[in-house]
Order: structure tokens, then C-alpha cells, then sequence
């Protein structure tokens, strides 16, 4: 599956770093690809990964999803 998600407050390569570690942590999680300037995170997974809790992963480090 693939999902593309608007990620809030990106400013720096730190901040890529932190919502690279929060989706990878996620079992099931495939690849990703984040774009600091436009704001995005394409993230491709298995069907058993819930999306949500990748959301969720992303705003425990500080993050909006929107």
C-alpha cells in the first residue's frame, strides 16, 4: 500500500531524521520518502499496517499530521 501525508513543522534535516525514525519504527513499513520543503511523507507499507498508527508515531515526535 502507499499513502502520501502532509507532516507540519519540518524546518531542518533534524526534523527529517526524527520522522524518518517515527515511521520506520512501525512494523510493515517498507520505504519512505519525505519532502521537507512541499511538507509530504510518501510511505509504502503492507496491508496488516495501520496508517493511523504511523500517524500517531509522527505526533509523538512533535509533528501535525494533517
Amino acid at each position: 500500500m502507499k499513502e502520501v501525508i502532509n507532516i507540519c513543522g519540518m524546518k531542518s534535516s533534524k526534523d527529517i531524521n526524527k520522522v524518518r525514525q517515527a515511521i520506520s519504527f512501525n512494523e510493515g513499513v517498507f520505504a519512505c520518502k519525505i519532502e521537507r520543503k512541499e511538507g509530504k511523507a510518501e510511505i509504502i507499507f503492507d496491508q496488516y499496517t495501520d496508517i493511523e498508527k504511523i500517524i500517531a508515531s509522527i505526533e509523538e515526535m512533535g509533528f501535525t499530521v494533517i
